[in-house]
């Protein structure tokens, strides 16, 4: 028998349930229990513009079911609330996969609100999950509350991804580092090898190219003012696509 359990994700926290309410499906009236964005940023998906986003990193691969979603609440900015929202799915924080796009409800401004079903994510593998705003219920300026979904755990590693290919060898070492990581890149076939590094926003910190010719070549990653965290190396050499996951602590 497969395992079901909830994911909370409330703002840009992952957990697992924990809510002291009395009535466990309803939510607060307060703003503070809101997620609330006045400008737009860069988009974790390329293909997405500059817009009001919230990306959810739930730490592994799960494969996502049915959910429940809330609103912003706080009667007197319900027109903040998400409206036409864009769900796009991920392994890596890189490569994403578009759902579907679906149409929030507006909350209700009272304490008994308990929100709305949402969308079965339909067993998707996912390790980051993209909420892109389309457009709102009129306000200056975006909000959302919250998001429950039943999931399963997924049979994908969330160990370094690569698309299978027999040309590419990566590595990374130290990884983690706190201060520099040698990266060293191995190619059986010929041809240039052009790698790009993102952070977990999709924002480029570093691209080049490995002139690797059935050979290996290394070349140093990280300084001092480098911020701590998560890192995607996106290695591509013709058809040959390799991803690895690198971390500064």
């Amino acid at each position: 028998m497969k395992k079901i359990f909830s994911l909370y994700i409330i703002l840009f926290f992952f957990a697992l349930q924990s809510n002291a309410q009395c009535h466990e499906d309803r939510h607060s009236t307060n703003w503070y229990d809101a997620w609330i964005s006045c400008e737009t940023r860069v988009n974790p998906n390329p293909a997405n513009d500059d817009s009001h986003w919230i990306m959810y990193d739930f730490g592994q691969p799960y494969r996502l079911l049915d959910s429940k979603i809330w609103n912003i609440n706080d009667p007197s900015n319900l027109d903040y609330g998400f409206r036409r929202v864009k769900i796009d799915y991920s392994l890596d924080g890189v490569e994403w996969t578009t759902f579907e796009e679906v149409t929030f409800e507006q909350g209700m401004g009272v304490s008994t609100y308990e929100g709305f079903e949402g969308p079965n994510m339909e067993g998707i593998d996912a390790q980051f999950l993209l909420l892109t705003a389309m457009d709102n219920y009129g306000g200056e300026c975006y909000g959302f509350g919250e998001i429950k979904i039943n999931v399963e755990q997924s049979t994908v590693s969330n160990e370094n991804l690569q698309r299978e290919n027999l040309c590419l060898k990566v590595n990374a070492y130290p990884n983690p580092f706190t201060e520099s990581s040698t990266i060293e890149v191995s190619a059986q076939c010929a041809g240039p090898v052009h790698y790009s590094i993102r952070d977990i926003f999709g924002h480029s910190v570093e691209q080049g190219i490995f002139t690797v010719n059935n050979s290996t070549e290394k070349k140093q990653f990280g300084n001092a003012n480098l911020a701590a965290g998560h890192y995607v190396l996106e290695l591509r050499q013709d058809d040959a696509v390799m991803y690895y996951k690198i971390l500064k602590q």
